[in-house]
């Protein structure tokens, strides 16, 4: 039988779980809009692309594992390279429809973009490995019109990257294996925008 004291401390314990429930979702639910990695280039040639990378992080099957999980590359029997070249085609257009500087939507801003890496890994021991991936993590390129409605803002913007990623990995036992990477990356950025020379001189064309 349970007398009041032990209803009221009851009830004090789910009001205080009520509150941390409600402080919980409080914290939680107004967050801020997330942005994501739009430059970054998942798709390197490897042979995980015919599975979207799903697992990249926990396979081991090639050299690429060398970039990708470095502690992998002890799943590896022997010394390994993997040469990867892939085409993408990028269909960008933009869509306007109101635009106080005149213009029309610049076309299609994509076009061929060539992708690849190399990858090596080199058997030392049978514990130990070394390796090394080389290629374009990430990259970025637009091309308009010269009449388009943003050209203020852009005409042309190319990002290129180079990256470089040594790794070494070591196997403890049978079931773990441990590995460490850093990368070395090199990159350039071409941005080109028109002038509106018609602030000064309405007859000027654009610079």
């Amino acid at each position: 039988m349970l007398n009041h004291t032990d209803s009221s401390q009851k009830l004090l314990i789910r009001r205080i779980g009520n509150f941390l429930l409600l402080a919980t979702f409080c914290v939680f639910l107004p967050v801020s809009a997330s942005w994501g990695g739009g430059v970054w280039l998942y798709e390197g040639g490897t042979p995980d692309l015919g599975t979207a990378g799903a697992g990249r992080a926990a396979l081991a099957a090639d050299a690429s594992t060398a970039g990708a999980n470095p502690a992998g590359m002890t799943r590896l029997d022997r010394s390994q390279m993997l040469a990867a070249v892939q085409g993408l085609y990028v269909n960008a257009k933009f869509d306007t429809e109101i635009s106080g500087f005149g213009g029309g939507d610049g076309g299609n801003a994509g076009g061929f973009v060539p992708s690849g890496g190399l990858h090596y890994v080199h058997r030392v021991t049978d514990d130990f490995r070394l390796g090394i991936s080389t290629g374009s993590y990430f990259g970025l390129g637009v091309d308009y019109d010269d009449d388009w409605a943003g050209r203020y803002y852009t005409t042309k913007a190319e990002l290129l990257v180079f990256g470089i990623n040594p790794a070494a990995g070591y196997r403890i036992n049978n079931w773990l294996s441990v590995g460490a990477g850093f990368s070395v990356l090199y990159a350039t950025l071409d941005q080109k925008a028109a002038v509106n020379n018609q602030v000064t001189d309405p007859g000027f064309a654009d610079g």
